[in-house]
């Protein structure tokens, strides 16, 4: 009898330490995701700021927002844009969407690629060859905000794009739009 006392006492500290690793465990994981997610949040902040301050007036400021994509985590990844951004009218059915569609970034890696505008039918987004084959599958995502299509981002399926895709999309869209109201302000002010 006494054999299994000690027996039990041996169990139910085992399972006491065993709790407590895990707990330990779990605390540790959720400090780590916070810590991520802390950082995920100071680099979209550091991408809108970069993407809204115009140095140079003459400074095209797609081109600085495209180069400042990495900022938003992402690691596999296309941005497609329309020459000009698309109007979009809900109410109207007769709208043609734009044929054709330029890339205009490519992460790959988390690597950042500025390709020379490649242009090409908004068909062949899919069948290209851009991101790396060793992604899981892909997302499309509009690119759009208010009323105007900017173009699509296509990025590799992760459980951070799952969560978080249609955010950064629209963040992404966002700086899209106020680099497009600063060039109409300052057409007009001209």
């Amino acid at each position: 009898r006494q054999k299994s006392i000690a027996a039990n006492m041996m169990l139910n500290r085992l399972f006491l330490k065993m709790k407590d690793q895990a707990i330990y465990a779990l605390s540790e994981q959720k400090t780590k995701q916070i810590a991520g997610y802390l950082e995920s949040i100071r680099m979209e902040q550091e991408f809108l700021m970069t993407g809204m301050f115009r140095t140079n007036p003459e400074e095209d400021q797609t081109e600085k927002i495209l180069c400042n994509i990495d900022k938003l985590g992402l690691k596999n990844a296309t941005v497609y844009l329309f020459d000009t951004p698309f109007y979009f009218k809900a109410k109207k059915n007769t709208q043609q969407f734009p044929e054709y569609i330029r890339l205009r970034c490519v992460m790959k890696g988390g690597e950042l690629y500025l390709p020379s505008r490649q242009n090409c039918h908004v068909s062949e987004i899919f069948s290209r060859n851009e991101l790396s084959r060793k992604c899981k599958g892909y997302v499309a995502f509009t690119l759009f905000y208010s009323k105007y299509i900017y173009g699509i981002l296509l990025c590799g399926l992760t459980d951070d794009i799952y969560n978080r895709g249609d955010y950064l999309a629209l963040q992404l869209s966002k700086a899209l739009y106020l680099n497009d109201i600063e060039k109409k302000l300052e057409q007009c002010s001209e």
